[in-house]
């Protein structure tokens, strides 16, 4: 009998390699694929996040984004001193993590937002139907003496 070696298994690929494959291969979305965003509080237009076109902060920036865990490098701008001469500098990790919970605190309330529209939608909807449903009944004095009989004083309140 012919014996496979171990490496040629199908299982040892899997087991071995696997994580390494998986690693290997990622699908992010277009905007992700930047490797870095800058942000610059005095921009105007429409931003994509180059050095040319940046957010106005970071919050801008992190709304686009459905996952903000793996973000590119963040750019901000930065007043030259003697010290850091250059226009752009890293945010700073605690100021990211802030920025992060901003975010999220903001697309909360932004869907929250959303559901309260989407409900008075349907309220007023409903109240509508409601009100198309009443002006169809229409009220009319009983014709038979047993009913007038059952309903005493009902010709002092329709006519009196």
């Amino acid at each position: 009998m012919l014996e496979i070696h171990k490496f040629l298994r199908p299982n040892y690929i899997v087991r071995h390699f696997k994580p390494y494959i998986h690693r290997s291969i990622s699908f992010r979305p277009f905007s992700t694929i930047m490797t870095t965003i800058y942000i610059k509080e005095s921009s105007t237009g429409n931003p994509d996040g180059t050095e040319q076109a940046p957010f106005k902060s970071v919050v801008d920036y992190l709304l686009t984004q459905d996952d903000t865990k793996n973000l590119p490098t963040i750019m901000v701008e930065n007043v030259p001193s003697d010290e850091n001469p250059a226009i752009w500098k890293e945010i700073a990790k605690a100021q990211l993590k802030k920025q992060v919970k901003a975010a999220d605190a903001a697309k909360k309330k932004l869907a929250k937002e959303q559901e309260k529209a989407k409900k008075e939608r349907a309220d007023a909807d409903a109240r509508e139907k409601n009100l198309e449903d009443a002006k169809k009944i229409v009220l009319t004095q009983p014709e038979t003496p047993f009913t007038e009989a059952k309903i005493r004083g009902l010709a002092e309140l329709l006519f009196g």
